[in-house]
């Protein structure tokens, strides 16, 4: 699957540019444009993972957690200076509802395969249980309900200020889980957790994600177009 991934990239990212230079058709340049970007945001996957192993548990969950979604966030800031709203909020539901689920589902469903009972920090939970529950309300129940009598500006603007308070709850979390209580959530079994080895070395994964993330920016911004 990763050669598959491979050969996307290599041949997408090209065909792509000269496609848009040429002007080829619209539907054969969005279907290109959609695979070559699943194939770099593997590239980004690998690379995040090869990071994450070399900078620890803790630091490694920052880095899944803040690349894990670069791409739906490149494409909706594109699609939000194009006004495609509709497209940003169909694209962060199946985003909140596909991390919930699907990825929460097959991760215990693939656990419970191999062992009986599963074993997790419950400090871990605890705070991304809290943090889940605050964001269910503040970014969905709360503006359902005091947008029913509001126009257009006055939505966007709660909406901003709503953005705005959650990316200060996520500094907030990041801040008391890194550094004021960073020993609560040291897991007891890091040490004796089988050494894993990254796929590739810190400077190389991390130019392989600099690179696939300005491929990604430049394709999506064709892409919403």
């Amino acid at each position: 699957m990763n050669r598959l991934f491979a050969w996307m990239a290599w041949i997408g990212v090209p065909v792509s540019v000269i496609g848009g230079f040429l002007h080829w058709p619209t539907v054969l340049m969005f279907g290109l444009y959609c695979l070559t970007i699943i194939a770099l945001a593997s590239y980004m996957g690998r690379a995040t993972e090869s990071l994450a192993i070399v900078a620890g548990p803790r630091i490694g969950g920052l880095l899944n957690a803040t690349f894990g979604n670069a791409v739906e966030l490149i494409i909706s800031i594109f699609a939000l200076q194009a006004g495609l709203v509709d497209v940003v909020l169909a694209s962060l539901t199946g985003s909140v509802l596909g991390n919930l689920l699907l990825v929460a589902g097959l991760s215990f469903f693939v656990g419970g395969l191999k062992y009986k009972r599963q074993e997790f920090n419950i400090y871990d939970a605890r705070h991304n249980a809290g943090l889940l529950t605050f964001a269910i309300f503040v970014a969905f129940v709360i503006p359902k309900v005091f947008t029913m009598q509001m126009d257009g500006g006055e939505r966007l603007a709660l909406s901003v200020g709503i953005s705005i308070i959650m990316i200060l709850l996520y500094i907030a979390a990041l801040y008391f889980r890194l550094v004021t209580h960073r020993g609560v959530y040291q897991h007891k079994s890091d040490e004796a957790e089988e050494h894993e080895e990254p796929e590739w070395g810190k400077g190389k994964a991390t130019a392989i994600l600099a690179l696939a993330t300005l491929a990604v920016a430049y394709l999506s911004e064709r892409l919403v177009h």
